[in-house]
């Protein structure tokens, strides 16, 4: 009975309006439209409009009788099934935009799901190609920073770099040692000191920490702008260095340790570029 009224009661435009909203949700959720999803809202706004603009208006007629003619109104009883009937149906629309929002996104991991394994394939592909074309490639690797600085010109540079911070190094040593002795005495002595003992020592401690630390960056800042203007000074070395040994006709490649994914046969030529790079500077020198 309920349905038959609600059927007769809804005029054609406010049955419209009420299917509306879940036409435009699934809209909204299948096509992520934003100008959708602002119709839908209007929708929803201008059928609750309606509805309490209906109830307004029985209310108003209901309070022009005496008693309880409110409930006795056919025009309420009517609107009171139609809300009854407009939840249930809002339940089950809910249930559906779930059902499809769930059908959505699961389609979408299956996608990404695919599109990862198609990645995994090419990349094991890619590999197992490599193998096939290069299966008895003979290949140099070397360690560029191995090779640089394990050179007798950068132990030459390395010295005067140490003897140039030797006062500090000496600096750096004294405060270590004297920080040792300041928490020794506070692990000793902490039970028959004061607070203010124990806290001027740990401050004291912190201080001399610090120092440490600052002495410290300014050494590896030092070192870094050393080491790679040394770099920059042979770099035109270091390539003739590697195109050498190329030349000699051993090795189909030579490539840097860090840039070798695959390989044949490999073999570590970083102390022949050191041997080589010696070679070069000691001439350029002469």
């Amino acid at each position: 009975m309920g349905s038959m009224v609600h059927t007769s009661y809804l005029s054609p435009r406010l049955r419209e309006q009420q299917s509306r909203p879940l036409i435009l949700c699934y809209q909204i959720i299948m096509y992520k439209n934003l100008n959708i999803a602002v119709a839908a809202l209007l929708s929803v706004i201008r059928l609750s409009s309606l509805c309490v603009f209906k109830v307004v208006t029985i209310y108003h007629k209901a309070q022009s009788t005496k008693g309880s003619a409110i409930f006795q109104n056919p025009d309420f009883f009517r609107l009171t099934l139609f809300w009854e009937s407009n939840y249930c149906n809002c339940l089950e629309r809910n249930r559906q935009i779930d059902v499809i929002n769930r059908r959505y996104h699961n389609k979408f991991d299956q996608e990404a799901k695919m599109k990862s394994a198609q990645k995994l394939f090419i990349l094991i592909f890619g590999l197992a190609a490599s193998n096939l074309a290069l299966p008895h490639a003979t290949i140099g690797i070397f360690d560029l920073n191995r090779a640089v600085f394990e050179t007798d010109a950068w132990m030459i540079e390395l010295q005067e770099l140490e003897d140039q911070f030797a006062e500090e190094r000496a600096t750096v040593s004294e405060l270590r040692t004297e920080l040792e002795e300041i928490f020794s005495n506070i692990n000793i002595n902490a039970v028959t000191m004061t607070e203010t003992e124990i806290q001027r020592l740990t401050e004291e401690g912190q201080f001399k920490q610090l120092r440490i630390q600052q002495i410290g960056e300014r050494v590896q800042t030092s070192l870094r702008e050393t080491q790679n203007n040394f770099l920059e000074r042979y770099r035109q070395l270091i390539g003739d260095a590697i195109n050498e040994i190329y030349e000699q006709g051993a090795y189909d490649f030579i490539l840097r340790s860090e840039s070798v994914v695959v390989s044949g046969f490999s073999f570590d030529v970083t102390p022949n570029v050191t041997a080589k790079l010696n070679e070069l500077i000691a001439s350029t020198r002469q």
